[in-house]
């Protein structure tokens, strides 16, 4: 419940905030909003597995583990994740000089205002990996109700920083996008003090060998992390390149909400990521797995029915939120999202139980098989039939995703 809280109250603010952005901002600078969110998010791909490294094997070695083993984990790890970030803000500049923008194709009044906007996203690294390593001592130990309420935070400044933005200084993209890069290294500070507990304070803490067995659950874990996040955000950066940026805005708007809605199976994984990694460990199979049924079939039960309700509704629901235009070009998308969503919600489940059975490397080469096959299906559809081609082929892709994951976690209980 507390994750549903921190991750929920934030969609719902959402709700209410989008329109409001929508008139002040206009809708291409709308459209890169979004892809800066996006790609805000993807930037955990830099702590190279590390948070999730740090719950699995805190969580599955806690019987085993003294307080001085544990102290070791979670400084290493954290130091780790800041480093890489801090590597990963550099990558990107140099990306960004290199290669430039000009595949956002937007208007070219909007090009210094989007290049200012992407350096600001840069600075954003550091503090999203090290807040994610913060975060997985935090999951280790269960504490849900305080990642939650740092969640909320962030959450709710990711929309009410951009209004602030507005409201001060205008519709300038670089200035709200700089608002939600203040508010990453905001909440970075507070999950240290959060977790300051756990972590040591000198070198002595940092260990060569835990490095190494970090870093061999998060290798995997990073290709896996650097593959899946694009395989779900990759539909909107095609459409801007292939469509134009403000045909991002009539897709990624629904799509965001449809994302948002992930919080629910979301909630349920991520507590029993520490549960199915000590359950695995200890050998206590039978209970993992009912574990796992259960979870499938609660998750299938709420996410179907709230799916329904999306396919029944979307085109009312989006003319009273944005307005006619919206519904006309949205609603078959939403539709065949909603159904996406499912699949990608009951995904959640067997991908939880096998990394958390130590084996990153499956779910990693698994999303790389999917991308073979995703990304030329996404590209053609799109050329095909537009957003709507975007959203059949994501909906296929999470279908195909489950199946596959599903099989891989029958093997670990076998």
């Amino acid at each position: 419940m507390w994750n549903v809280l921190g991750s929920g109250a934030p969609l719902l603010i959402g709700i209410v905030t989008i329109p409001y952005l929508y008139a002040h901002i206009g809708v291409e600078r709308i459209g890169v909003l979004t892809l800066i969110w996006a790609l805000i998010g993807y930037f955990s791909i830099f702590d190279f597995g590390l948070g999730r490294a740090i719950t699995q094997r805190i969580a599955s070695l806690a019987s085993y583990q003294t307080k001085k083993q544990r102290t070791t984990t979670a400084t290493t790890g954290v130091f780790l994740a800041f480093l890489v970030g801090i590597i990963g803000s550099m990558i990107v500049f140099a990306w960004i000089e290199i290669f430039g923008l000009g595949w956002v194709n937007a208007d070219k009044s909007l090009d210094q205002e989007i290049y200012a906007s992407f350096l600001f996203a840069c600075m954003a690294i550091p503090a999203t990996t090290a807040t994610a390593g913060l975060r997985g001592i935090l999951e280790s130990e269960q504490r849900f109700k305080g990642i939650n309420f740092l969640k909320l935070i962030l959450g709710l400044s990711n929309f009410l920083g951009p209004i602030a933005s507005i409201e001060l200084f205008g519709s300038r993209l670089d200035y709200i996008v700089g608002s939600l890069v203040l508010a990453r290294y905001f909440i970075l500070v507070a999950h240290y003090f959060s977790a300051k507990g756990s972590i040591g304070k000198s070198r002595e803490d940092l260990s060569l060998e835990e490095s190494k067995l970090l870093f061999q659950f998060g290798g995997w874990m990073t290709l896996s992390n650097i593959i899946s996040p694009l395989l779900v955000v990759a539909d909107r950066f095609l459409i801007a390149n292939v469509l134009s940026a403000a045909m991002v805005a009539f897709y990624t708007i629904p799509a965001e909400f449809m994302i948002r809605l992930l919080i629910l199976p979301a909630a349920i994984t991520s507590t029993l990521f520490p549960i199915f990694s000590k359950g695995i460990s200890e050998k206590n199979h039978s209970h993992s797995y009912a574990l796992y049924k259960k979870s499938i079939e609660i998750i299938f039960l709420l996410m179907g029915s709230v799916a329904l309700s999306i396919v029944i509704g979307a085109n009312l629901g989006l003319e009273i939120w944005l307005g006619q235009e919206f519904a006309e070009k949205s609603t078959a998308v939403a539709s065949v999202l909603a159904v996406g969503i499912l699949f990608n919600s009951m995904a959640q489940v067997p991908h939880a139980y096998i990394q958390a059975s130590g084996d990153a490397r499956s779910t990693a080469l698994l999303h790389l098989f999917e991308s073979v096959l995703y990304l030329p299906v996404l590209l053609l559809l799109i050329q095909m039939h537009g957003i709507l081609g975007a959203a059949i082929a994501w909906m296929l892709r999470a279908l195909f995703d489950f199946l596959l994951l599903h099989t891989r976690a029958m093997r670990i209980k076998a």
